[in-house]
């Protein structure tokens, strides 16, 4: 049978916690001193959703749970906001604030439970799975912190071996807090690539029925989203050519033809596809690649070529912005300036 988090193991953990260097209650698990606070605190974990999502959607049992009980369907924005909100506090929150989230989580992951109904991977039909199996959690853990220092990095550049080793030796606390023995967490780069590898080679990750169907109804969705932000900006853009119509038209009417040609350029249509496109190459040039082949996807023709074109762009647009719970912990640990790497403030 699988191995489960249990309550018990989150308690054990939880202890740990507070015995290793760092930890206040003020400052919670990691501490303005860390790294992490540092790489977590980019609000727009958005961009690199499709490089966590695609990497969770290999274990089947995961999946299968995802697929049973999620009421992410109903909402998938609103589901990802609540679970990055969660992540967020226990990352920015005081010690006791992670420790009851840690607890809350393990207790909602409990009854996340069922049977595969078919055999893949490790699984024969009819075993059980649980939200709280190791494999899964574990997945779950490094597919979110590769896909968070990998924004980091988009977004400023790539940083120092000394920057990312103590990153990913933090991260081991993360995965004490969802209970898995210190063991079989990784603590580096490295360790996190080797499991990966362990995993692509062993059988534990697999699509399945499930993989396919979860994938065909975020295709759906998507596509429905694309359509409404077509409609939005499309209603956007008429609102500012009738705004600068009128005035401009009777002012300056040679500046008013060429901006309403600029904005014909930047349609809805081909704004919300240029957006799209991007996502998509972000994506593509972020995720290892035995991701799309296992699940079956093809990744936008040239997209390495592109991949530094598309940074660029959208490192111009891009509105940077801060969890409010980062900002609320600089304030309530009486930190104003953050270091940076380079020995920079931020």
């Amino acid at each position: 049978s699988t191995q489960v988090v249990e309550p018990n193991d989150v308690l054990r953990n939880l202890k740990l916690i507070r015995e290793m260097p760092g930890v206040t209650e003020l400052g919670g698990v990691f501490g303005p001193d860390s790294v992490l606070w540092e790489v977590a605190k980019e609000d727009n974990l958005d961009l690199f959703s499709g490089v966590i999502g695609y990497t969770e959607l290999l274990h089947p049992g995961a999946v299968q749970g995802f697929f049973d009980h999620s009421k992410v369907f109903k909402n998938p924005a609103e589901r990802m906001k609540r679970t990055i909100r969660i992540i967020s506090t226990m990352i920015y929150g005081t010690l006791s604030e992670a420790e009851r989230l840690a607890v809350g989580l393990n207790r909602g992951h409990s009854y996340v439970t069922g049977k595969m109904p078919f055999s893949t991977g490790y699984y024969e039909a009819g075993d059980s799975y649980s939200a709280n199996e190791f494999s899964a959690l574990l997945l779950v853990h490094m597919a979110h912190w590769e896909g968070v220092v990998k924004l980091y990095e988009f977004l400023h550049g790539r940083q120092s071996p000394t920057f990312r080793d103590q990153f990913y030796r933090e991260t081991v606390k993360f995965g004490l807090l969802l209970g898995l023995p210190i063991d079989v967490l990784p603590a580096s780069e490295a360790q996190y690539l080797d499991l990966f590898d362990f995993f692509f080679e062993n059988g534990v990750f697999a699509r399945t029925p499930t993989t396919s169907r979860t994938l065909e109804y975020f295709g759906e969705y998507a596509a429905q989203l694309k359509e409404e932000t077509v409609k939005t900006s499309e209603s956007v853009t008429a609102v500012i050519s009738w705004l600068i119509n009128p005035l401009g038209n009777l002012l300056f009417p040679g500046i008013t033809g060429a901006a309403n040609r600029s904005i014909g350029k930047f349609s809805g249509r081909k704004l919300t596809e240029s957006i799209q496109n991007s996502f998509e190459i972000v994506t593509a040039s972020n995720l290892d690649p035995r991701v799309f082949a296992l699940l079956g996807i093809h990744p936008p023709r040239g997209y390495q070529a592109q991949a530094t074109i598309v940074r660029n762009k959208v490192l111009r647009v891009l509105s940077l912005k801060h969890f409010t719970e980062y900002d609320q912990a600089l304030r309530r640990t009486g930190r104003v300036l953050r270091p940076v790497a380079g020995g920079q403030t931020y």
